[in-house]
């Protein structure tokens, strides 16, 4: 079966045509038209085999039809079927790419013509086929190492793109490529669309917009690509009518269109649509290369993603979405470069004070909402670009250029930074941040940003220590912290190389003196000055500040408990040691196991208790309590110190884990003279007493003093009238 398109006004002779080829056995469908549009809607549509054209039309002709023909459907051959033809008309038809003309007095010829014909555009088009598959293998892959080498060379998806889309037309030979993306919200965007020419990108507009609107519910062959992940074809757009955009292709010149989706990490992200002028281009070998280019396409992208996510985080901190310390120190650098004559810029450094306490307390999660607000209220105090997070919970500002420090006074209060006065609304709770705060000024503290950072960390670690809200940077600083960085040091070495020891306090029955147990105190044997041991004032605040309380701490309950068990060893009946207890240690996840091991020390049994100061155990109390209770669990007895300096309630009294309390030293200096510091030491007594609990009273001096604690009925004493704090060979005779 054939199918035969004639093309004649003369439906007479079109019959006499189709007679004539029945007749020699030919079995065929046929189409009769005669006007140059039916012409064209019969080539596209019906696709015939062969064209059996009368020569001349009233309103068409022949060579027009030839030229029609060979512009849509080139294998497809043309017999000139006409009453007259001269020899010369004829050889220029057969030159123009006829297959043949028969006269219309001889049609005898025509079955023998029209089955030549049908058989040499066969043989044509198999040997058209095998050349231009071979030459668009060719040409492909030639693209495909393009667009590898475009990959490998470009780091944005903008330029990735177009040049994806330049290499397909360029190289690719299609007449047009575009590709569109999809954002985790699934809303599709045209990111490059390149026509060959003369077939401007403008044509191609109406398909993707309606691509766009019609992805999630559209029926054609793009849409489903997108929705199956799985290249989708259309290898014969004029034998689709049912395209919409049929007639917006074939205008456009578009014959077949593919479509390839991105594949990353299972989700489709975009795809890209080659779009072919010849009609069954995308045959298994295309589709495997196109396939190939795409997939490597998804996997440039894919690196793009991850390499934009590690440059993000190069520069940014992920969670309050700020400049980190890296960009903040080269935005700075800027800005000073920017700076005039007589303009000044101030760098601020901010701390968050009992930050990991209260992210402890209250969960990570408050904790990370609670940055993020702070982020946003300092990114409204200086601007976006002008706030970075530092490492842990510390933020840093600096203002733009001024003639003053104007930005710098509206910033800070009285009371410290104004916009750390209100509290923060975090999943209904409102949580207020205390923030110390330090300055430093261009070009007055530095002329660099490095230089600035620093001084204004200077100022803040001396507002840290002092208590202060805010410090501005001062020469005398800078000495001062030279010399803690060099003290610092030093108290490694001394962990490092066993300088600290420990002496020993006793603590006695208030009416009989006999010692009731031991403090533990340490001291620092300074090889830069053997001259004295050090007392802890010294040294112990930057211990806390740096964290070496923490092995400092361990050594010390090791030792005390060491020592215990050497008392023991010797045959006498040793008192109990008290260690001290930090907030710092406290709060260190360890610190139970630490305590432990000591204990294990002592044998059979535990010669060891703790002492925790009251405002310590304040600020630690849920999780302070809990760690306390599992000490005391291990056999421990557990002071409370200083107590009166604090904020402890009789009812929070009776939660603690304690056995004793320890009246602060500063009640007892002048109680004597002062009927309200008597008032207060016989409050404490009456209130601990009527818990269970056992009092001691620290810093006593004086016989008198002594003589009012018995009468107060105090149960035990601590101070320098008994014993000043002395190395065990010393204290040995007392034992």
């Amino acid at each position: 079966m054939i199918r035969v398109l004639i093309a004649d006004d003369s439906r007479t002779d079109a019959d006499l045509e189709v007679r004539a080829l029945r007749d020699a056995g030919i079995e065929l469908e046929y189409e009769v038209v005669w006007t140059e549009e039916s012409f064209r809607k019969a080539v596209a549509e019906f696709a015939p085999d062969v064209v059996l054209c009368d020569f001349q039309f009233p309103d068409f002709d022949g060579p027009s039809a030839l030229d029609i023909l060979q512009e849509i459907s080139p294998t497809t051959p043309l017999i000139f079927v006409s009453g007259t033809v001269s020899e010369e008309r004829a050889v220029i038809a057969v030159q123009r790419g006829a297959a043949d003309y028969v006269l219309k007095s001889n049609l005898l010829r025509l079955p023998g013509a029209t089955t030549r014909a049908i058989e040499r555009a066969r043989e044509e088009l198999r040997r058209l086929e095998a050349e231009g598959l071979v030459r668009e293998l060719s040409r492909m892959k030639d693209m495909l190492s393009a667009a590898n080498a475009a990959m490998v060379r470009l780091r944005d998806r903008a330029e990735l793109f177009h040049e994806a889309c330049r290499i397909a037309v360029e190289e690719g030979g299609f007449v047009y490529s575009f590709i569109i993306t999809l954002d985790p919200d699934n809303r599709v965007s045209l990111r490059a669309l390149l026509g060959a020419h003369p077939y401007p990108a403008e044509r191609m507009l109406p398909l993707v917009q309606h691509l766009v609107d019609t992805y999630e519910t559209g029926p054609g062959a793009i849409a489903q690509s997108m929705r199956t992940l799985r290249p989708g074809v259309v290898n014969n757009v004029p034998a689709h009518p049912e395209l919409k955009n049929q007639p917006t292709l074939i205008q456009a010149g578009v014959h077949a269109v593919a479509c390839f989706p991105f594949i990353q990490s299972g989700r489709m992200t975009g795809a890209m649509i080659f779009a072919s002028r010849q009609s069954r281009f995308f045959n298994d070998e295309e589709v495997e290369l196109l396939s190939s280019l795409t997939k490597n396409l998804a996997f440039a992208l894919d690196l793009m993603d991850k390499q934009a996510r590690i440059d993000y985080l190069s520069y940014y901190d992920p969670l309050t979405e700020l400049a980190n310390r890296t960009l903040f120190t080269e935005r700075l650098r800027q800005t000073l470069a920017a700076a005039r004559a007589g303009e000044k810029v101030a760098v601020m450094l901010l701390d968050l004070h009992q930050f990991a306490q209260l992210n402890a307390r209250l969960g990570p999660q408050i904790g990370d909402d609670l940055l993020r607000q702070i982020a946003r209220r300092l990114r409204a105090v200086a601007g976006p670009d002008n706030v970075a997070r530092f490492p842990g919970d510390r933020f840093a500002i600096f203002f733009p250029p001024s003639a003053d420090l104007q930005p710098v006074i509206d910033t800070l209060g009285e009371d410290g930074i104004r916009c750390f006065a209100s509290p923060f609304e975090v999943e209904g709770r409102e949580i207020t941040v205390a923030v110390r705060a330090g300055c430093a000024v261009f070009p007055e503290d530095g002329t660099d940003a490095e230089t600035l950072t620093r001084h204004a960390e200077i100022g803040l670690q001396n507002a840290r220590s002092t208590g202060a809200q805010y410090r501005f940077y001062s020469k005398d600083l800078d000495w001062q912290m030279e010399a803690r960085v060099e003290l610092e040091a030093r108290l490694q070495r001394a962990l490092e190389q066993s300088q600290f020891v420990l002496h020993y306090q006793p603590k006695v029955d208030v009416t009989t003196r006999r010692i009731t147990g031991i403090e533990a105190l340490i001291r620092w044997r300074d090889p830069e000055r053997p001259e004295a041991l050090i007392g802890p004032v010294e040294f112990i605040p930057v211990l806390e500040q740096t964290g070496l309380i923490v092995p400092v701490g361990r050594w010390a309950l090791r030792e005390a408990a060491r020592q215990y068990t050497e008392w023991s060893a010797a045959g006498r009946v040793a008192p109990r040691i008290a260690v001290n207890l930090s907030l710092r240690q406290l709060s260190h996840p360890g610190i139970v196991d630490d305590v432990r091991s000591a204990v294990e020390i002592c044998g059979g049994m535990c010669g060891i208790d703790l002492e925790i100061t009251e405002s310590a155990l304040m600020e630690h109390i849920v999780e302070g309590t809990e760690k306390l209770a599992e000490m005391r669990a291990l056999g421990l007895e557990i002071a409370l110190d200083d107590f009166g300096t604090g904020y402890s309630s009789l009812a929070r009294l009776q939660q603690l884990p304690i056995s004793t309390v320890k009246i602060d030293g500063s009640f007892v200096n002048g109680m004597t003279d002062d009927a309200n510091k008597t008032t207060m030491i016989s409050t404490i007594i009456s209130m601990a007493q009527s818990l269970r609990l056992k009092v001691v009273a620290e810093g006593v001096e004086t016989e008198e003093q002594a003589r009012l604690l018995r009468l107060l009925r105090c149960d035990q004493m601590q101070g320098y009238l008994i014993a000043r704090p002395s190395p065990p060979d010393v204290l040995l005779p007392m034992i």
